[in-house]
């Protein structure tokens, strides 16, 4: 895949929408590779103020990321989407709110964070094996700082003995 990837929206970019949506489907032509480990797919979708209006992270399932949203007001919505740090697009469509519906106010921080996740490591550390690597590490400072003060007595012994006699 590459970064102008095909793919189909749903809704059809360029589309005008009448009627409320619970989901937005973007479809690849193969199903993308993602590690899941290190990031969340991504698929944003934008209102006319900015506001996001999906309502968690993409689902993927075979070539398709799913997100479940709630529109507001009337006007243009951008759809983003990322599935990897090379694979990603956008496109808009319309909404016309019918009198009466529901109006959602989306929400200014979006509700998937597209940060990468650091990895977890593969095992974890015991809580005994973490005191023990603290009090190993306790020892080995006190020997240092040991080490450190012997030098100048060891530096008075020889010079003392190195005096002539009388």
């Amino acid at each position: 895949m590459s970064p102008d990837l095909d793919f189909e929206g749903v809704p059809a970019p360029g589309s005008t929408l009448t009627s409320r949506i619970e989901e937005v489907k973007v479809t690849f032509p193969e199903p993308p590779v993602i590690d899941t480990a290190v990031s969340d797919p991504l698929v944003q979708v934008r209102g006319p103020y900015g506001n996001f209006f999906n309502l968690g992270c993409a689902e993927i399932d075979g070539a398709t990321a799913t997100t479940s949203v709630s529109l507001g007001e009337s006007g243009t919505y951008e759809v983003n989407w990322v599935i990897s740090p090379t694979e990603s697009g956008s496109y808009t469509f319309e909404y016309v709110r019918a009198e009466g519906a529901g109006v959602s106010p989306g929400t200014a921080i979006p509700p998937c964070d597209p940060r990468p996740r650091p990895r977890t490591p593969a095992s974890t550390v015991s809580e005994a094996d973490m005191a023990s690597a603290r009090q190993t590490t306790a020892v080995a400072v006190v020997l240092i700082v040991l080490a450190a003060m012997s030098i100048p007595v060891v530096h008075l012994v020889k010079r003392s003995s190195k005096e002539p006699t009388q």
